[in-house]
């Protein structure tokens, strides 16, 4: 079960960063985190505000270090623990 995780949030976690870290620095800053939101978002118009609320607090749950920005380990930390395969 730990490899099957493993694995899917090794690929969801290179797959999100290779499309939203734009400097390549392997942490999503700021203008990077809303870029991804802005993508989630963008086919859901009559669910915007719930999912930008919920998308800020998985933000926050995610950045373990409180500095505003999310790195692949705190990513990938987060996606082990809550991640239930369907």
């Amino acid at each position: 079960m730990d490899e099957i995780n493993d694995r899917f949030c090794r690929k969801f976690i290179d797959d999100l960063f290779r499309k939203y870290d734009l400097d390549g620095d392997n942490v999503l800053d700021s203008r990077e985190i809303k870029l991804w939101m802005q993508k989630e978002i963008k086919d859901k118009p009559l669910r915007r505000r719930v999912a930008e609320r919920e998308f800020k607090i998985l933000t926050s749950k995610v950045d373990s270090n409180f500095d505003g920005k999310i790195d692949k380990w705190e990513l990938y930390d987060y996606c082990m623990r809550n991640y239930e395969e369907v």
